[in-house]
């Protein structure tokens, strides 16, 4: 199969790309990595998907390699729909961006899933403190 056709069917027919480009939605939200002594800010990154209406009590976050780039995917497997997408591994800019999503939200999580990575176990511990941390089944 072209590795463009699911991108196509994905983007004009199964997502709602198009209505969410036009009102501003898609890639509307942006996360900042600060020095810490100055505060200014020295990286910021477009947030790709930011839907916290698709957080759930069981979430994954991994990395994924698109194209040449790696991007952090925070997805539910109960719904297969993803949370978040960005193009970072940094861990300063992924905390950055799960700092968007309210607590209430966040608190949802019951169960998180990563892989062994030091960072994702940091990142999870910290942003997910009502959750239960699990190595992924491939890890």
């Amino acid at each position: 199969m072209n590795p463009k056709t699911p991108n196509y069917w994905y983007k004009n027919h199964i997502s709602n790309y198009d209505d969410e480009k036009i009102s501003g939605e898609f890639a509307g939200t942006t996360a900042y990595l600060s020095d810490e002594q100055t505060g200014e800010v020295v990286k910021e990154q477009v947030i790709h998907i930011f839907k916290p209406k698709h957080m759930g009590t069981h979430m994954n976050i991994d990395e994924k390699m698109i194209g040449k780039r790696y991007c952090t995917i925070l997805s539910n497997p109960k719904s297969g729909k993803i949370a978040m997408l960005m193009e970072s591994m940094n861990p300063g800019l992924i905390a950055d961006a799960l700092s968007c999503f309210c607590s209430e939200v966040l608190n949802k999580v019951k169960h998180i899933c990563c892989d062994m990575s030091p960072m994702f176990k940091k990142l999870c511990k910290e942003w997910f403190s009502q959750a239960i941390v699990t190595v992924d089944k491939y890890h």
